[in-house]
């Protein structure tokens, strides 16, 4: 569908010129699809990107923060957390979440076997046993 609409598209594009009068070793379509300008907008470099994109250095989280620069961030989290209600209540909230190894209490009645192959699977991998 998509070769025919294209084919179509390039035959009007030329004025209903049939497909023989192109390049030989050619596809019909290249010479529409050849004249398409693609770009991308981030890769374009102007004044104002040159500025935003300054503190890109393309290093990873952990070679990017020196010990230094974690006990920084680490300090002004605590500090917000002590005196931010908000994020005291986001902390509170993440900190609920934690738990430990697999909970597959609600498929228990449903799904007996699927429950104890969990339980084979975490016995043979050295897992502790699901709660």
């Amino acid at each position: 569908m998509l070769k025919r609409l294209s084919g179509m598209i390039e035959q009007a594009w030329r004025g209903g010129t049939s497909r023989s009068t192109t390049t030989p070793g050619r596809s019909p379509r290249q010479p529409f699809f050849s004249r398409l300008r693609a770009k991308y907008d981030a890769a374009n470099t102007t004044l104002d990107k040159m500025k935003h994109w300054s503190r890109a250095d393309g290093l990873s989280a952990a070679t990017a923060n020196s010990p230094d620069v974690r006990r920084t961030l680490r300090n002004r989290s605590r500090f917000e957390v002590a005196n931010n209600s908000y994020a005291r209540g986001i902390t509170l909230t993440l900190a609920n979440d934690v738990g430990f190894g697999i909970h597959v209490d609600h498929l228990a009645e449903s799904f007996p076997k699927q429950v104890r192959n969990v339980d084979n699977w975490c016995c043979s991998n050295g897992c502790s046993k699901p709660q």
